[in-house]
């Protein structure tokens, strides 16, 4: 019966080494959870970057071809919308114009400032600063011969402006490019 006096002993040594082993097995599959969450969004991460690779033989989305992308874009949100087809019409040709500008500027002179400008009227001031606003008025604003009037004399602007760039790409007046530019930059807050 000696025993017995060893017997508190015994069940606390007992009762230590499982909760000892409790708490390194909940400690050790805490740290597995982990291991494995860190391992699980590294690879997910690793597997979404080779999703946006390139297939082979095409590279992102250029300068020019994200210009082409956001002039159809401008186009197709016109032509869902409830607007005066004398508007159409105008936004239209200044998006026509740009698109006549966008291939020699940025193949003659893929570096200059003026190109620069060109594809961003093309992919922000018409799209952001032009057509955007002109869509989000109310039916009764669209349709305001004033609000016409208007947005259609910007267009005017913009468009005897893309004519002149028209000129300079043309007759390759390289030292007007960075002029023009600049103007260009100042007056449409480009």
């Amino acid at each position: 019966m000696e025993y017995k006096k060893y017997l508190p002993f015994f069940l606390g040594l007992a009762v230590f080494v499982v909760l000892t082993l409790l708490v390194n097995l909940v400690i050790g599959v805490v740290i597995a959870v982990v291991v494995a969450l860190a391992i699980y969004f590294l690879l997910k991460d690793k597997d979404k970057s080779h999703e946006k690779l390139p297939e082979e033989g095409q590279g992102p989305l250029d300068l020019l071809e994200q210009s082409y992308k956001s002039l159809v874009d401008c186009n197709i949100a016109l032509r869902k919308a409830y607007i005066p087809d004398e508007m159409r019409a105008a936004f239209e040709t200044v998006i026509d114009k740009v698109l006549e500008i966008l291939a020699p500027a940025n193949n003659d002179s893929p570096n200059s400032e003026l190109t620069w400008v060109i594809n961003r009227v093309a992919t922000e001031y018409l799209p952001n600063k032009s057509i955007k606003p002109y869509l989000s008025l109310n039916e009764d604003d669209r349709f305001s011969e004033s609000v016409i009037n208007e947005v259609k004399q910007g267009l005017s602007g913009i468009e005897k402006e893309l004519n002149s760039v028209f000129d300079i790409l043309a007759s390759r007046k390289t030292t007007e490019f960075n002029a023009k530019a600049k103007f260009l930059k100042q007056r449409f807050d480009i």
